[in-house]
């Protein structure tokens, strides 16, 4: 369920729209490294709201190919689910507003590339996952899980 479809965030006070940066169009130099140090750190780091949820993975994955970070406005503004759903509910209501505020319009899923950011939908929603080639990665209770990216239903370019 969205946070906009909860009537629980719905009368919840949304005052503060908590902002996403824009990612700079450009790579940096090293990107490829940077994204594989930052992928290997995370292989066997549990999912863990706020910390190594979709949302911040794609984000850090983001700031390690560009250099900038799309979360920082909202790094540390919540660690449960609900947290999580009040912090989509103010910069729009899901996870493709989020992932469009941060990387611009989207593009067909089977043109990502690598670092490219790509939706999914997993047994429990909606989740944002990263391209790391014909495979997409995103945080499990067990370390990053690996998913086709033909499963990928809408991306953004990172980059």
């Amino acid at each position: 369920m969205s946070a906009t479809q909860d009537p629980a965030l719905a009368n919840a006070d949304h005052a503060a729209v908590l902002p996403l940066r824009l990612v700079p169009a450009t790579r940096l130099p090293d990107w490829r490294q940077r994204f594989g140090a930052l992928v290997t750190d995370r292989a066997r780091k549990p999912f863990a709201w706020g910390r190594q949820d979709c949302a911040i993975f794609a984000a850090d994955c983001a700031w390690a190919i560009t250099g900038q970070d799309p979360a920082a406005e909202v790094r540390g503004a919540y660690s449960t689910a609900f947290g999580a759903a009040r912090v989509l509910y103010s910069l729009g209501g899901g996870l493709q507003d989020m992932a469009t505020a941060a990387f611009g319009p989207s593009v067909p899923p089977l043109m990502a590339t690598v670092g490219d950011v790509v939706l999914v939908q997993t047994p429990d929603g909606p989740a944002l996952t990263v391209c790391n080639g014909d495979h997409l990665l995103g945080p499990s209770s067990n370390g990053l899980a690996v998913m086709s990216l033909a499963d990928g239903l809408q991306a953004w370019r990172v980059g």
